[in-house]
């Protein structure tokens, strides 16, 4: 297991099984034609979900939030993994990750990263992630990522290149920590963009106020920051003025803080104004100074950390609200 801690940051080169796979990941993950591929597979997936919500004329109730998690679960499996996703044949998997009596894997996660006695002290969440450990395993004993998307191969592709293959089924863990009646939609996403901007400035106004992921470095050498004024309820002492660092320690700084700082999002900073993610309304762009830093918006972290899915995120979840406002046009 040692090819896992090997050159980790990619400062000796560009080599090594994380900076590797992690390459592989981003090129599979850009805007381009695997990319492409995984959405229009999420899409048609998706419409054996929507399909039925529109098959009866009076309606139908549903837990809309159980829904939404077992539709995306599934559909985005199945863009990653292609036709033999573990999570289509096998429907408890999505069970043991996500639905009700099984949130018991995200909910035990805490205990089993801390390693005190799993089996015991987070037992249900243990068992889950045996049965999501098998299943990934069995996938890829049978050699099923060759007929998954560009970013399983090259996940796979880099295991076997550093002899760690036989652990593929237990990292896939970490990386999952989002004949029915057919009907056909058009849907251009390349349209949704330059077309849609009320609906992609929601999205990212949502993300802004919702997401509260948390960055985290590792200081490579001690360094002294100047503390904000702002965030400050009294004129600084020298004991606040400024914030050390010490090499070899480790910063985590919280999103909401950095989302909602008035410096930066202005007086209305803890307001949801989808607007700030707008043009003005004569359609021009906005001048460089009206806008907001992109270091500011962290929803998918930054740097060398940013997160390669961001972009099968946004076309997923978009193209997604697109067809359900579509859809009743279908029926």
């Amino acid at each position: 297991m040692a090819a896992i801690n090997e050159n980790t940051d990619g400062t000796k080169g560009p080599y090594g099984l994380v900076p590797e796979v992690s390459r592989g990941m981003h090129n599979a993950l850009a805007p381009s034609d695997s990319l492409d591929w995984m959405t229009k597979t999420m899409l048609t997936k998706m419409g054996e979900y929507l399909d039925p919500l529109g098959a009866n004329p009076e309606g139908m109730e549903i837990d809309l939030f159980k829904w939404i998690r077992t539709a995306f679960t599934v559909v985005s499996t199945e863009a990653t993994y292609g036709p033999k996703n573990p999570f289509n044949h096998k429907p408890n998997l999505g069970n043991d990750f996500c639905t009700s009596a099984s949130r018991a894997f995200e909910n035990d996660i805490t205990m089993i990263l801390l390693g005190v006695l799993p089996s015991i002290t987070a037992r249900k969440g243990y068992q889950a992630r045996q049965r999501l450990t098998k299943a990934m395993t069995e996938y890829f004993n049978d050699n099923r990522p060759e007929t998954g998307s560009d970013l399983i191969r090259a996940r796979w592709a880099g295991n076997v290149k550093y002899n760690v293959a036989q652990y593929s089924g237990k990292f896939e863990i970490g990386d999952l920590i989002a004949p029915t009646k057919k009907t056909t939609r058009t849907l251009p996403l390349s349209k949704l963009k330059p077309h849609c901007p009320l609906l992609l400035a929601t999205y990212k106004e949502t993300l802004r106020l919702q997401t509260h992921n948390t960055n985290t470095r590792w200081v490579k050498t001690t360094t002294s920051l100047p503390s904000l004024p702002s965030l400050t309820p009294s004129p600084p002492s020298p004991l606040t003025s400024h914030y050390l660092l010490i090499r070899d320690s480790i910063i985590q700084m919280p999103g909401y803080p950095v989302h909602t700082h008035l410096s930066v999002w202005g007086t209305d900073a803890q307001t949801f104004n989808p607007a700030r993610f707008l043009n003005n309304i004569k359609g021009e762009k906005k001048k460089k100074e009206e806008k907001y830093p992109s270091s500011s918006f962290r929803s998918f972290g930054g740097g060398a950390t940013l997160c390669p899915g961001r972009h099968f995120a946004t076309a997923e979840i978009c193209a997604v609200v697109a067809m359900v406002v579509v859809s009743p046009d279908d029926i």
